[in-house]
């Protein structure tokens, strides 16, 4: 019987993973201005892409997402591991 996880003997299951996490076991990422931990996510700042730099060769528009500090009212950058300011 088939439980839909693995393609076959040998091979990796197929689908998402579920993973246990306890939220309250993990560090929270907080404003380097104030030490808030509440954050507004938006796609507002957008950059424009030339002909020469763009995959399609058309020139386009793309979407950065940012976090807007609900405290202080900064904002960052999300990068993968840290929040980078924007002046």
């Amino acid at each position: 019987m088939s439980n839909g996880r693995s393609t076959g003997y040998g091979k990796p299951p197929v689908g998402p993973v579920k993973i246990n996490i306890n939220l309250n076991d993990l560090e929270d990422v907080v404003c380097p201005n104030c030490d808030n931990s509440i954050f507004s996510l938006s796609f507002v700042r957008m950059k424009k892409l030339g002909v020469v730099q763009s995959p399609n060769n058309k020139p386009m528009i793309l979407k950065v997402e940012v976090a807007v500090c609900s405290k202080c009212e900064s904002v960052f950058q999300v990068a993968e591991d840290k929040l980078i300011p924007i002046t």
